[in-house]
């Protein structure tokens, strides 16, 4: 238990950190790509953002308001026909523009969701977007 490398860490500490830095650089669940509008609370003042990806555990967010590392928001997602629900998260990394003039994305990890919840969004997600055509839908 206290082996160390030529630098002196234990291997212990060398596997947590490890752990650590693939858990913020791995995508735990799948994502689908949206283009969403959906509202977001943050600090007592509602905004309108655009959500880029969805998925059970979270959301790729555009968000007009910066926004700061593990800032707690609440938001309001509606996908016609699929899901209507308010749900917190929290901020968990932010993304560059990745061309001049574009927008900070936000990664945002759900709170505590309803089974229900997240199974519509896991059918959704697995759905694709080919199976979902918005205009037919018209405003549910």
């Amino acid at each position: 238990m206290g082996e160390s490398n030529q630098t002196g860490k234990s291997a212990a500490s060398m596997g947590l950190q490890q752990l650590y830095n693939e858990v913020q650089t791995e995508r735990r669940l799948p994502r689908r790509q949206i283009d969403l509008t959906v509202g977001l609370l943050v600090g007592g003042q509602y905004f309108l953002a655009k959500a880029r990806e969805i998925g059970e555990g979270g959301v790729l967010l555009e968000a007009p308001v910066a926004l700061k590392e593990h800032q707690a928001i609440v938001l309001t997602i509606r996908i016609p026909g699929v899901l209507k629900v308010v749900l917190k998260a929290q901020v968990i990394y932010k993304l560059d523009p990745k061309e001049p003039g574009s927008s900070l994305q936000y990664g945002a990890a759900f709170g505590k969701i309803d089974f229900d919840v997240k199974r519509q969004i896991r059918n959704y997600v697995a759905a694709g977007s080919d199976d979902i055509d918005f205009k037919r839908m018209g405003s549910n």
